[in-house]
């Protein structure tokens, strides 16, 4: 599995933030249809994004960097076209935002499963990354694990939360206590988690704030999070470095792999007067696991 730390939003009906998608380092380009795409350029997104995919393509741009269409909300007159118009085997998947129904879950993997088939893709190769931006939305991830048996569960590999939508969503102002805003992302994640997905924590939004940013991200890598939806290029560094493992934790992954046949063989040994054990050595090839992934980004 890929590794998902810098997730960045680029507003597809800007082709001079498309054309500079080479020059960033995300993990994943997600390319945005609904939010920053204003209504009488959405038809412009979308071909855009069809063009950059060839660019891309031809000159054998992409690597590892995977690419996510935000499509439109589900439901809306926008998102069937937006479906229609991006679905290709380069597209890794698609963000849905404002997600809040499990039911419009059921419609999307019917309309994927055709699409694949038409298009020669593989069954169920295309993801999806669902975006809780309201209370409704949080509460129906909460009973996400009970349809681990549908076909559409198999798709969904990670939650991404949209605080700022979120925040509206509770009064009008918008204005929410820090302590809710930890309460909300502490009850995504162990939602997602509970599932076995990713989870993602929302944008940063002063994007010149590059120590807040250092700050809030320390925070949300220690919380659980996986990674961090990204708004400018200048974020994704940095979000990128707070969500790798520190020296103390790769000299501690050193030590235990160095003694892995000792603990194969012998189950718990004493190092140091510290004593490991099994458990220690799956951690260990985990975090090895995860800088291999990180190295070949």
């Amino acid at each position: 599995m890929n590794i998902y730390r810098s997730l960045i939003f680029i507003p597809s009906s800007s082709t001079k933030m498309l054309d500079k998608m080479e020059t960033f380092n995300p993990d994943v380009f997600l390319l945005d249809l609904e939010d920053s795409v204003p209504k009488h350029l959405k038809d412009d997104a979308r071909n855009n994004i069809n063009n950059k995919i060839d660019a891309l393509s031809s000159q054998a741009l992409l690597g590892s960097k995977e690419i996510f269409v935000r499509i439109n909300e589900l439901g809306s007159s926008f998102a069937e076209k937006d479906l229609e118009s991006v679905f290709r085997s380069e597209v890794c998947g698609f963000m849905v935002p404002k997600f809040e129904e499990i039911s419009k879950l059921r419609e999307l993997e019917n309309n994927l499963k055709k699409k694949e088939e038409r298009a020669g893709i593989s069954r169920g190769k295309i993801k999806l990354i669902l975006m809780v931006e309201s209370p409704k939305g949080l509460l129906e991830i909460a009973g996400l694990a009970n349809h681990s048996e549908e076909e559409f569960f198999k798709r969904i590999f990670a939650i991404a939360l949209g605080f700022e939508d979120f925040a509206r969503s509770l009064n009008a102002v918008g204005n929410i206590s820090g302590d809710m805003c930890d309460f909300v992302k502490k009850s995504m994640l162990v939602y997602a988690k509970a599932s076995g997905f990713l989870a993602i924590d929302t944008v940063y939004k002063d994007f010149k704030d590059t120590g807040g940013l250092k700050a809030d991200t320390e925070k949300s890598a220690a919380m659980g999070f996986d990674g961090r939806l990204a708004i400018h290029p200048c974020q994704i560094e940095i979000i990128n470095s707070c969500f790798m493992p520190n020296k103390t934790d790769i000299k501690k992954m050193e030590l235990i792999l160095g003694n892995r046949e000792r603990i194969e063989k012998e189950g718990a040994i004493n190092i140091d007067g510290v004593m490991y054990d099994p458990p220690h050595l799956k951690w260990a090839i985990n975090i090895r696991q995860y800088l291999d992934r990180a190295e070949n980004k």
